[in-house]
């Protein structure tokens, strides 16, 4: 008798679990499909967010999101999104798409900079002779960019071109010629190369008989580079650009007290130098 009803007990429960699959089974079927946002993404996307990319996959992948990034009439969101994942910096297709974008100025230009200047080391030697490429450039943004970030290996190779960029500029049709010169020298000054200082000498000489205040401002930049490279060679360099002021100075001394200043500024420089290198001179 027990028998028989253990196994009459034994079968009610299978049938209540059979009911209960059944009545989850149809509440599942009645709940409307959503689609997670990873299923719509293409292949090669999915592939790189579940870390099971190919190589191939991946630079398909970058190139996307390259063109993601660039492209102006898409969704900001998706496009940030898009170069958070690329700053990374986890490869070096990610780098490779990062220095596209600094070519190609626009939203992203700037963050991609930033970017880049927080790079890696190994990384960095390929950022530089990119930058260095770029100081040919003629777009503006780009330009101004590519001194910064020609410094981050503080590698001598640089300051060649960094000194040919600087001569090039000294006009431009875009009035920018100042900025850029003027990066180009604080460039040069983080580089401290003594070989920069033959050409600041010209360089400033040349802003003084451009005969413009508006030059002298940049002279200023190129008084502080001399301090920074920090060489006993600097001190005459100054030294005569500080008589060469003093020399143009008319007997009116109101309107020149820009030119006033920047001889004071000058003379204070010198005295650093001086006391730095224990020179009389």
């Amino acid at each position: 008798m027990s028998i028989r009803r253990s196994l009459i007990v034994a079968g009610v429960a299978a049938l209540i679990a059979i009911a209960s699959g059944g009545a989850w089974m149809l509440r599942r079927g009645s709940r409307p499909v959503t689609r997670d946002r990873a299923l719509s993404l293409p292949a090669d996307q999915k592939a790189v967010a579940a870390g099971t990319t190919t190589p191939v996959a991946r630079a398909t992948a970058d190139a996307h999101s390259l063109q993601v990034i660039a492209d102006a009439d898409r969704d900001l969101e998706r496009r940030q999104l898009a170069f958070d994942r690329i700053a990374r910096l986890e490869t070096r297709q990610d780098l490779a798409t990062l220095l596209a974008l600094i070519r190609r100025p626009g939203r992203f230009h700037g963050a991609a900079v930033r970017a880049l200047r927080q790079a890696p080391p190994a990384m960095l030697p390929h950022v530089v002779h990119t930058a260095v490429d770029l100081l040919h450039s003629d777009q503006i943004e780009v330009l101004l960019a590519a001194p910064a970030l020609a410094t981050l290996t503080q590698d001598p190779a640089v300051v060649d071109p960094l000194l040919a960029c600087l001569h090039r500029n000294r006009h431009r049709a875009d009035g920018h010629h100042r900025a850029v010169r003027r990066s180009c020298a604080e460039a040069l000054a983080i580089i401290g190369d003594p070989a920069a200082l033959p050409v600041f000498a010209d360089e400033l000489m040349w802003a003084l008989e451009t005969g413009r205040d508006s030059e002298l401002g940049y002279a200023r930049v190129l008084v502080d580079a001399v301090l920074a490279i920090d060489r006993p060679g600097g001190i005459g360099i100054l030294r005569d650009f500080r008589d060469r002021i003093v020399a143009t100075l008319p007997a009116q001394t109101e309107p020149r007290r820009f030119r006033r200043d920047l001889a004071h500024t000058v003379t204070v420089a010198i005295d650093i130098l001086r006391q730095r290198h224990r020179s009389p001179n």
